[in-house]
Protein backbone atom coordinates (compact mmCIF):
# COMPACT_ATOMS: atom_id res chain seq x y z
CA UNK A 1 0.00 0.00 0.00
CA UNK A 2 0.86 3.36 -0.65
CA UNK A 3 1.63 6.15 2.12
CA UNK A 4 -0.15 8.99 2.12
CA UNK A 5 0.86 12.76 3.33
CA UNK A 6 -0.06 15.87 2.94
CA UNK A 7 1.49 19.56 2.43
CA UNK A 8 -1.26 22.41 3.50
CA UNK A 9 0.91 25.75 2.18
CA UNK A 10 -1.56 28.29 2.74
CA UNK A 11 -5.02 28.38 3.75
CA UNK A 12 -7.52 31.30 4.02
CA UNK A 13 -11.05 31.58 4.18
CA UNK A 14 -14.10 33.47 2.27
CA UNK A 15 -17.43 33.68 3.41
CA UNK A 16 -19.61 31.39 2.28
CA UNK A 17 -23.06 32.67 0.07
CA UNK A 18 -25.24 31.05 -2.30
CA UNK A 19 -25.25 31.88 -5.65
CA UNK A 20 -25.18 30.33 -9.37
CA UNK A 21 -22.51 30.37 -11.62
CA UNK A 22 -24.00 28.46 -14.80
CA UNK A 23 -20.36 28.27 -16.37
CA UNK A 24 -18.81 26.20 -13.42
CA UNK A 25 -22.08 24.34 -12.46
CA UNK A 26 -20.54 20.88 -12.19
CA UNK A 27 -17.78 22.36 -9.86
CA UNK A 28 -20.40 23.94 -7.82
CA UNK A 29 -22.90 20.72 -7.60
CA UNK A 30 -19.66 18.66 -6.80
CA UNK A 31 -18.37 20.93 -4.03
CA UNK A 32 -21.10 21.42 -2.36
CA UNK A 33 -22.16 17.77 -2.62
CA UNK A 34 -18.51 16.86 -0.55
CA UNK A 35 -19.92 19.52 1.73
CA UNK A 36 -22.71 17.73 2.25
CA UNK A 37 -20.37 14.37 2.62
CA UNK A 38 -18.24 15.75 5.59
CA UNK A 39 -20.71 18.13 7.45
CA UNK A 40 -23.91 15.97 7.30
CA UNK A 41 -22.43 12.08 6.05
CA UNK A 42 -19.47 12.16 8.32
CA UNK A 43 -20.30 14.57 11.08
CA UNK A 44 -23.93 12.93 11.66
CA UNK A 45 -25.08 10.30 9.09
CA UNK A 46 -23.19 7.85 7.18
CA UNK A 47 -26.29 7.21 5.39
CA UNK A 48 -25.96 10.77 3.63
CA UNK A 49 -22.21 9.90 3.04
CA UNK A 50 -23.08 6.58 1.27
CA UNK A 51 -25.59 8.22 -0.79
CA UNK A 52 -22.83 10.70 -2.45
CA UNK A 53 -20.60 7.73 -3.39
CA UNK A 54 -20.49 5.43 -6.34
CA UNK A 55 -21.27 1.64 -5.40
CA UNK A 56 -17.97 0.84 -7.09
CA UNK A 57 -15.93 3.57 -4.91
CA UNK A 58 -12.50 3.31 -4.85
CA UNK A 59 -10.68 4.79 -1.66
CA UNK A 60 -7.17 5.10 -0.61
CA UNK A 61 -5.87 6.23 2.88
CA UNK A 62 -2.72 5.90 4.44
CA UNK A 63 -1.21 2.12 3.63
CA UNK A 64 -4.52 1.07 3.32
CA UNK A 65 -7.68 1.14 0.54
CA UNK A 66 -11.19 -0.08 -0.33
CA UNK A 67 -13.04 -1.12 -3.06
CA UNK A 68 -16.56 -1.00 -2.80
CA UNK A 69 -19.72 1.08 -1.06
CA UNK A 70 -19.67 -1.08 1.72
CA UNK A 71 -16.12 -1.47 2.51
CA UNK A 72 -15.83 2.08 2.83
CA UNK A 73 -18.70 2.31 5.21
CA UNK A 74 -17.07 0.46 7.01
CA UNK A 75 -14.06 1.83 7.38
CA UNK A 76 -15.88 4.92 8.49
CA UNK A 77 -18.23 3.63 11.35
CA UNK A 78 -14.86 2.22 12.38
CA UNK A 79 -13.00 5.62 12.38
CA UNK A 80 -16.55 7.58 13.77
CA UNK A 81 -16.32 5.31 16.71
CA UNK A 82 -12.25 5.65 17.32
CA UNK A 83 -12.90 9.73 17.09
CA UNK A 84 -16.61 10.24 18.03
CA UNK A 85 -15.97 14.10 18.60
CA UNK A 86 -13.93 14.52 15.27
CA UNK A 87 -16.24 16.33 13.73
CA UNK A 88 -15.34 18.69 10.57
CA UNK A 89 -16.14 22.24 11.15
CA UNK A 90 -14.35 24.03 7.73
CA UNK A 91 -13.47 23.16 4.80
CA UNK A 92 -10.74 25.40 3.57
CA UNK A 93 -9.15 25.86 0.73
CA UNK A 94 -11.35 24.39 -1.82
CA UNK A 95 -9.96 23.53 -4.72
CA UNK A 96 -11.90 22.54 -8.11
CA UNK A 97 -12.05 21.98 -11.34
CA UNK A 98 -14.22 19.67 -13.57
CA UNK A 99 -14.64 16.34 -12.33
CA UNK A 100 -11.78 16.88 -9.39
CA UNK A 101 -12.27 18.45 -6.25
CA UNK A 102 -9.70 18.86 -3.44
CA UNK A 103 -10.49 20.26 0.05
CA UNK A 104 -8.61 20.78 3.35
CA UNK A 105 -11.14 19.38 6.28
CA UNK A 106 -10.67 20.99 9.69
CA UNK A 107 -11.93 20.27 13.27
CA UNK A 108 -10.58 20.54 16.44
CA UNK A 109 -8.76 17.13 16.63
CA UNK A 110 -7.04 16.65 12.76
CA UNK A 111 -6.77 18.34 9.59
CA UNK A 112 -7.67 15.70 6.68
CA UNK A 113 -7.17 16.45 3.06
CA UNK A 114 -9.39 14.35 0.64
CA UNK A 115 -8.80 14.55 -3.35
CA UNK A 116 -12.04 13.23 -4.78
CA UNK A 117 -13.19 12.23 -8.45
CA UNK A 118 -16.73 12.73 -9.32
CA UNK A 119 -18.53 10.37 -11.45
CA UNK A 120 -22.20 11.00 -12.05
CA UNK A 121 -22.13 13.82 -9.12
CA UNK A 122 -21.01 10.76 -6.94
CA UNK A 123 -17.67 9.95 -5.53
CA UNK A 124 -15.77 7.75 -7.56
CA UNK A 125 -12.56 7.88 -6.69
CA UNK A 126 -11.19 9.41 -2.94
CA UNK A 127 -7.63 9.79 -1.70
CA UNK A 128 -6.89 10.54 2.10
CA UNK A 129 -3.98 12.16 3.40
CA UNK A 130 -4.20 12.59 7.19
CA UNK A 131 0.03 13.39 7.88
CA UNK A 132 0.09 17.39 7.43
CA UNK A 133 4.03 17.96 6.94
CA UNK A 134 5.71 20.61 9.28
CA UNK A 135 7.11 23.47 7.29
CA UNK A 136 10.27 22.40 7.17
CA UNK A 137 9.53 18.81 5.69
CA UNK A 138 6.98 21.24 3.16
CA UNK A 139 10.27 23.15 2.11
CA UNK A 140 12.36 20.37 0.79
CA UNK A 141 9.70 18.98 -1.56
CA UNK A 142 8.43 20.43 -4.55
CA UNK A 143 5.88 19.09 -6.65
CA UNK A 144 7.50 17.69 -10.37
CA UNK A 145 6.64 18.26 -13.90
CA UNK A 146 4.56 14.71 -14.06
CA UNK A 147 1.84 15.12 -11.46
CA UNK A 148 -0.65 12.09 -10.77
CA UNK A 149 -3.10 14.79 -11.11
CA UNK A 150 -3.52 18.63 -10.89
CA UNK A 151 -5.97 20.76 -11.04
CA UNK A 152 -6.41 24.87 -10.54
CA UNK A 153 -9.86 26.82 -9.65
CA UNK A 154 -11.33 29.07 -12.13
CA UNK A 155 -11.60 32.51 -10.97
CA UNK A 156 -15.31 32.88 -10.89
CA UNK A 157 -16.64 35.09 -8.44
CA UNK A 158 -20.47 33.58 -8.44
CA UNK A 159 -18.33 30.18 -7.66
CA UNK A 160 -16.86 31.72 -4.57
CA UNK A 161 -19.85 33.14 -3.24
CA UNK A 162 -21.76 29.66 -4.02
CA UNK A 163 -19.64 27.35 -2.62
CA UNK A 164 -16.35 28.93 -1.37
CA UNK A 165 -13.90 27.67 -4.28
CA UNK A 166 -10.83 29.72 -3.95
CA UNK A 167 -9.78 31.40 -7.40
CA UNK A 168 -5.73 30.73 -7.98
CA UNK A 169 -5.63 27.80 -5.48
CA UNK A 170 -4.23 24.55 -7.16
CA UNK A 171 -4.20 20.76 -5.80
CA UNK A 172 -1.61 18.42 -6.96
CA UNK A 173 -1.19 15.10 -6.29
CA UNK A 174 2.11 12.81 -6.79
CA UNK A 175 3.88 10.14 -5.61
CA UNK A 176 6.79 11.62 -3.34
CA UNK A 177 9.51 8.65 -1.69
CA UNK A 178 6.75 5.82 -2.28
CA UNK A 179 4.56 8.19 -1.24
CA UNK A 180 1.09 9.82 -2.14
CA UNK A 181 1.06 13.39 -1.46
CA UNK A 182 -1.02 16.27 -1.67
CA UNK A 183 -0.10 19.78 -2.37
CA UNK A 184 -2.85 22.83 -1.83
CA UNK A 185 -0.21 25.68 -3.48
CA UNK A 186 -1.49 29.52 -4.11
CA UNK A 187 0.76 31.45 -6.30
CA UNK A 188 1.43 35.39 -4.78
CA UNK A 189 0.94 37.06 -8.08
CA UNK A 190 2.16 40.18 -6.17
CA UNK A 191 5.66 37.88 -6.56
CA UNK A 192 5.78 35.89 -9.33
CA UNK A 193 7.69 32.08 -8.66
CA UNK A 194 6.76 32.82 -4.76
CA UNK A 195 4.30 30.48 -3.09
CA UNK A 196 1.86 32.69 -0.80
CA UNK A 197 2.38 31.49 2.87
Amino acid sequence: MKKLSIILLVAITVSNCFAQSSKYQGEQININNFHLVDFVGWNTNLEVLAHYHTDDVKVFGDGWQTVGLKSHESAMEKSIKEMPDAKVVQHTPNVASGNWTGVVGRSPQFNMATIVKWKNKKIDYEYLFYKQLSATEAAAISPSVKPIVTFTSPNDKALTLAVNVQPGWTCIMEEIKGKRTAFFIKINHSCPGKIKV
